[in-house]
């Protein structure tokens, strides 16, 4: 009986540990997903936003505003750019198409955000098992990094785009979706693991 006893309760522990693990990998794995897809959508916002703050003006924004009483285009250019005004009398590109690579880049944390949300979707007790932890670790992980990855190009590309004269915009437009195409093979990677672990 002490035996048997004993056997049932080391039983018991080794399975409390295997469930153990399996919430911490689980959990780990959707932190890091969510967590560095996170980091790369800022990274590639905030280079976006500071590239649109040192942008030259538009040659119309400036014209609207000296209508209404305010600074030349000189004057303008002069203050967005004091070390660099060779080219401050260029146009831009379209208005509202700088907005572009921040929209690309926020695109990043989605990826994050599904991932993490199937890793930490309620699971039956027999399938929390210490293969499936490793999975879902490697899953968040490969879709964080992947995330990142494309989020640090973004913020590059994105800067150029913004300060791209109109002939250029499309060409840097596509280099921004090849450079968000990382993440999304982070993704797809991801998906591909849990879908094959759940149909083994």
């Amino acid at each position: 009986i002490n035996a048997e006893y004993m056997g049932n309760t080391i039983h018991t522990t080794m399975s409390n540990y295997q469930e153990l693990f399996f919430w911490a990998c689980s959990q780990l794995g959707a932190a890091l997903s969510l967590g560095l897809c996170s980091v790369g959508a800022a990274i590639g916002t905030g280079k976006c936003a500071t590239a649109m703050n040192e942008a030259p003006p538009r040659e119309d924004e400036v014209v609207e505003l000296s209508a209404r009483g305010g600074p030349s285009f000189h004057d303008v250019a002069q203050e967005r750019s004091p070390l660099n005004t060779s080219n401050n009398n260029r146009s831009s590109p379209p208005r509202y198409a700088v907005f572009a690579p921040v929209v690309i880049a926020g695109v990043i944390a989605i990826y994050g955000l599904i991932v993490a949300v199937i890793l930490t979707a309620p699971t039956s007790e027999a399938v929390r098992t210490a293969n499936r932890a490793i999975v879902y670790l490697g899953a968040g992980l490969t879709n964080g990094i992947c995330g990142l990855a494309s989020g640090w190009a973004i913020g590059y590309a994105g800067s150029a785009l913004i300060k791209a004269k109109p002939e250029a915009f499309v060409k840097m437009v596509l280099v921004c979706v090849f450079a968000e195409a990382i993440g999304l093979y982070g993704l797809i990677v991801a998906l591909l693991s849990i879908y094959n672990l759940n149909h083994a």
